[in-house]
C-alpha cells in the first residue's frame, strides 16, 4: 500500500460458532496436507468462527494498463464513480501535412475504440482537456494520480452515447474549432527542424511544441441512482487517436484523413478514478480518519477501480485445532455468498474473485495454495457464491506458521481495468449456513511418532 494514502477499515464481526478443531505446526505443510482424495475417510467441520470486515482499498497502478476505462456511474448501491484518461498525443508520421496547400480542414475529433459497457450505455458528456506537460515514461502513475491541465477550459466538450462494444465501435468526441485552427495550423507555422527542414508533425518535440497530451474526463452531474456506465477503452488499438478531417478546395472532392495516435504500445497514458459513497449505503458509516473500520456484520461490499476490498478473519484458528493434537487438512474450502438482489444484467458480479494474506505490516501477498485462492462467481454450494480452496494456508495456521487473526483480503483479480462490483453477505447475515460465509475444513487426525 502506498504511504500518505487514506485506508478504511472495515471491521465487522461475524461469529458461526466456535470451531471444534485446530492446530499445531511444522511448517510448510507439504508433510502433513493430505490428498483431497482422502476426504470420503477424513472428519469434517464448517463450525470456525468467521468475521468479515471491509477497508477502502489504496490506489492501483494504472500505468498503460491493458485496457483503459472511461465514464461516469450513479451506483444504487456503491454511489458515484468516475474513470478519466490521461494520455500522450503522438504525431501522424507524416513528413507533411496533406492540408497545407490548397486543402481545408473541416473538423477535428477524438476517437476511442470501446470494447464494452458495465452499467448502461446511457448519453454521457465527456470534456478534453490539454495537458500543461507531457507524460513521463520513468514516472509511476495511479489511480489517483492527475497531470496538470493547461487550461480549466476545455478544447472539446460532447455529450455521446457510448457503444455497446461490438466490434469497431468507437467513441467520438469533436473538439472545438478553435482548437482545430490551432492544431492543423501548427504543421504550417511550427518553425524548423535544427537541420533547416521545416517543422512538420513528425518532430521529435511534437509534445512540446504541438500538444503534450490529453485529459478526458466525464461531466455528468446530474446522474440518477441507476444511470451511467464505464466504458472500457482500448488505447493499444490503432483506431485511438485525434483525427483531423479536411478536403481540397477542388470541386467534388471527398473528405480525407490524418490521425494523430493517442496512447499506443509505446504511447504513455494512466487512468483516474474517484468514488462518492455519500449517497450509498456504505457512506452511513464511513469513517473520518486513516484505517478506521466500518463494521460489516451483514454485507461485505467489494468494489472494483480502488474501490473497497473486504477481509476474512478466523479468530483463535491455531489456538482451538491444537486441541486436537497433530492434524492433516485433506481440504479447506472458504464459500462467500452473494446477494442476487443486487446483481443485474447492468451490474454484473466480478467473474473471478482473489484471496490474499494480510501480512504482519498490513501487506498482501498470495496464499501457499496460490491459483486455488482464485474462484469464480457461481463456485461452491449455490450459483451465488465465490469458493475459494485454501488448504495449504490454513494447514499453515494449525502448524502456528501464520496467524489466522490478521485474515486474508477479498480482492479483485484485476482492479485496475475492470469496473466490477458485488455484495458478499457478512457473517452475521442470515440464519442458515448459505446465507453467510463458511469455512469447511476436512482433516485427519494423525498418530504421534
Amino acid at each position: 500500500m502506498n504511504k500518505g494514502k487514506r485506508f478504511l477499515l472495515i471491521g465487522g464481526s461475524v461469529l458461526t460458532g466456535i470451531l471444534n478443531s485446530c492446530t499445531d505446526n511444522p511448517g510448510n505443510l507439504s508433510p502433513q496436507v493430505l490428498p483431497k482424495s482422502d476426504i470420503i475417510s477424513a472428519f469434517q467441520t464448517d463450525t470456525a468462527t468467521v468475521v468479515t470486515s471491509m477497508y477502502l482499498k489504496d490506489s492501483v497502478s494504472t500505468n498503460n494498463a491493458t485496457q483503459t476505462m472511461l465514464g461516469s456511474i450513479n451506483d444504487p448501491v456503491f454511489g458515484e464513480s468516475k474513470a478519466s484518461i490521461y494520455a500522450q498525443v503522438f504525431p501522424s508520421g507524416l513528413t507533411a501535412v496533406p492540408w497545407a496547400v490548397n486543402a481545408k480542414p473541416d473538423s477535428v475529433v477524438i476517437l476511442l475504440p470501446v470494447s464494452g459497457v458495465y452499467g448502461n450505455n446511457d448519453p454521457q458528456t465527456f470534456a478534453v482537456y490539454r495537458l500543461a506537460d507531457t507524460i513521463a515514461s520513468e514516472h509511476a502513475y495511479y489511480s489517483d494520480t492527475t497531470a496538470k491541465l493547461l487550461s480549466g477550459i476545455p478544447i472539446g466538450q460532447a455529450q455521446v452515447v457510448p457503444p455497446n462494444g461490438v466490434s469497431n465501435d468507437t467513441l467520438r468526441i469533436r473538439l472545438n474549432n478553435s482548437f482545430m485552427q490551432y492544431f492543423t495550423s501548427q504543421a504550417v507555422s511550427g518553425g524548423f527542424n535544427p537541420n533547416g527542414t521545416p517543422y512538420y508533425w513528425y518532430n521529435p518535440d511534437f509534445n512540446k511544441y504541438v500538444i503534450a497530451g490529453v485529459c478526458i474526463a466525464p461531466v455528468n452531474p446530474l446522474q440518477l441512482p441507476g444511470q451511467g456506465g464505464i466504458s472500457y477503452i482500448n488505447l493499444s488499438s490503432s483506431w485511438a487517436g485525434i483525427y483531423v478531417y479536411w478536403h481540397y478546395l477542388i470541386p467534388n472532392d471527398t473528405e480525407h484523413t490524418v490521425g494523430f495516435p493517442i496512447g499506443g504500445v509505446s504511447g504513455q497514458f494512466f487512468c483516474n478514478f474517484t468514488h462518492d459513497y455519500a449517497t450509498s449505503p456504505i457512506g452511513a458509516s464511513h469513517p473520518v480518519g486513516p484505517k478506521d473500520s466500518i463494521a460489516a456484520p451483514q454485507f461485505m461490499y467489494i468494489q472494483s477501480m480502488a474501490g473497497i476490498v473486504g477481509r476474512i478473519n478466523f479468530p483463535n484458528l491455531h489456538k482451538n485445532w491444537s486441541k486436537l493434537g497433530n492434524v492433516a487438512i485433506n481440504e479447506a474450502v472458504v464459500t462467500l455468498p452473494a446477494d442476487p438482489q443486487y446483481i443485474s444484467t447492468s451490474f454484473a458480479p466480478f467473474p473471478q474473485l482473489e484471496l490474499l494474506v494480510t501480512g504482519s505490516k498490513g501487506q498482501q501477498y498470495e496464499t501457499p495454495d496460490q491459483q486455488s485462492a482464485l474462484a469464480y462467481y457461481g463456485g461452491g454450494f449455490g450459483t451465488n457464491s465465490y469458493s475459494f480452496v485454501i488448504t495449504q494456508y490454513i494447514q499453515s495456521i494449525i502448524n502456528g506458521k501464520n496467524d489466522s487473526d490478521r485474515g486474508l483480503y477479498i480482492v479483485p483479480s484485476h482492479p485496475a481495468t475492470t469496473a466490477y462490483r458485488v455484495v458478499l453477505y457478512g457473517a452475521h447475515h442470515g440464519s442458515t449456513p448459505a446465507s453467510k460465509p463458511t469455512l469447511t475444513i476436512y482433516y485427519t487426525p494423525l498418530k504421534k511418532n
